[in-house]
């Protein structure tokens, strides 16, 4: 097995070979960043079936989980890679953080270190190379943690730059002093947020920017100013009431046949995009 670079950032047909270093791309005032291509699972390989889940808990310091991550990702072994973990639960339909928003709390952040790689995907002409990594879980932040984990800087934008008003893609939730913003254009486009208040004011603490295969988060204490906070309380509104419209809660019923055949002809295949189970 390879023992040090496991994909390039520049390996991606698809991304046009325009795949970004996160630490790079992030805002001043972030202080971790990571690979959005990664994520923490209940399965591992040999792959005996057609899918892979989700973590069903909230991963455990000291405890080995395998995780999944795909092309473009780079990791030498025995290093360490920052997470994101979505919120655990025990719908296993659900797979949106706001699909249960009072579990929003139990997500976070997971430092891993590469262990060791178990397999290699076969070469997949729409999805790109993947593979299954064994980790282990040196440090967990949980979603209420992350602002008193890092110093306070307003250096840089707050928000990922999709997020506004103007998009018709845009959904949120909150839990408790918790807010988490979602634009999801098609599938093609993903910018997401996660504010929380205080009783010293509110700040962004976790984002994440997506488009097509080049794929990146980051976290920090970025506080707001009035004025900004203040639009970003109008963007949780509109995006809370939008919603309802942007997510159906029964996709088997509610997508129309013609529209299953142009998203990949049946209703079962369908109702899995919504699953926490995700097709290998």
């Amino acid at each position: 097995m390879p023992d040090d670079i496991v994909f390039s950032w520049t390996g991606s047909a698809r991304a046009r070979e325009a795949s970004t270093d996160p630490w790079l791309a992030k805002p001043a005032w972030a202080r971790v960043a990571g690979q959005g291509r990664a994520a923490l699972s209940s399965t591992s390989p040999p792959a005996t079936e057609e899918h892979w889940v989700l973590l069903e808990e909230t991963p455990v310091v000291g405890s080995v989980y395998p995780l999944r991550v795909w092309l473009p990702f780079r990791g030498a072994l025995g290093d360490s890679i920052w997470v994101v973990y979505p919120p655990p639960t025990l719908e296993a339909e659900v797979t949106e953080w706001c699909d249960v928003p009072e579990s929003l709390p139990t997500g976070g952040l997971a430092r891993c270190r590469l262990l060791d790689v178990l397999s290699h995907d076969e070469p997949d002409p729409v999805y790109g190379p993947g593979a299954w990594l064994r980790v282990a879980i040196e440090e967990i932040i949980a979603l209420p943690k992350l602002a008193a984990s890092f110093a306070p800087d307003r250096a840089g934008r707050q928000l990922p730059l999709g997020i506004t008003l103007s998009q018709r893609f845009l959904s949120g939730c909150h839990s408790g002093d918790l807010f988490y913003l979602d634009l999801n254009a098609e599938g093609d486009v993903h910018d997401w947020a996660v504010w929380q208040r205080s009783p010293d004011g509110a700040a962004v603490v976790l984002a994440g920017e997506r488009i097509f295969d080049d794929d990146y988060f980051y976290a920090g204490h970025r506080p707001l100013n009035e004025e900004e906070l203040s639009d970003l309380e109008s963007l949780q509104a509109y995006a809370e009431r939008e919603r309802p419209r942007t997510f159906p809660p029964n996709p088997e019923a509610d997508v129309a046949p013609g529209e299953l055949t142009r998203l990949g002809g049946s209703a079962d295949r369908v109702k899995r995009r919504w699953w926490r189970v995700w097709e290998r």
